[in-house]
Formats: C-alpha cells, structure tokens, sequence
C-alpha cells in the first residue's frame, strides 16, 4: 500500500477534475486524499509547484 495524494487542477481542459472522488477505492495505502488546485490547469509541477512540492512534504512529514 502507498499513501497518495491526489491533485487535480480546476482549470484542466484535457482531463476535468471528477465532480466526485471515484477512484478513491483504487488506493488502499495509510493515507489518501484528493484536492482541487483552483487555479490551475493539467501540467500542475509547473503551474502550481508550490502545490505539489507541498503535497510530497506533507506526505514526508506523515513518516511515508
């Protein structure tokens, strides 16, 4: 199991953000969750990096 989180941007033309979490059964890890970045489109590393890289040190903090 591997501890994920999730992010999608609001603003991604190529694939929409779900308007419910549906793959949320995919991930059997300690630790899930998904969030919206509002601001963003579908390439987040370079029009939200702030947001990712947040996202893996929260995960490091957690102990994964």
């Amino acid at each position: 199991p591997v501890p994920a989180i999730a992010l999608d941007g609001a603003a991604d033309g190529v694939h929409p953000p779900p308007a419910r979490d549906s793959t949320r059964d995919l991930f059997t890890g300690a630790f899930y969750a998904r969030r919206t970045l509002p601001v963003a489109g579908h390439f987040l590393p370079r029009e939200a990096p702030e947001a990712v890289a947040g996202a893996l040190l929260e995960l490091h903090a957690l102990g994964f």
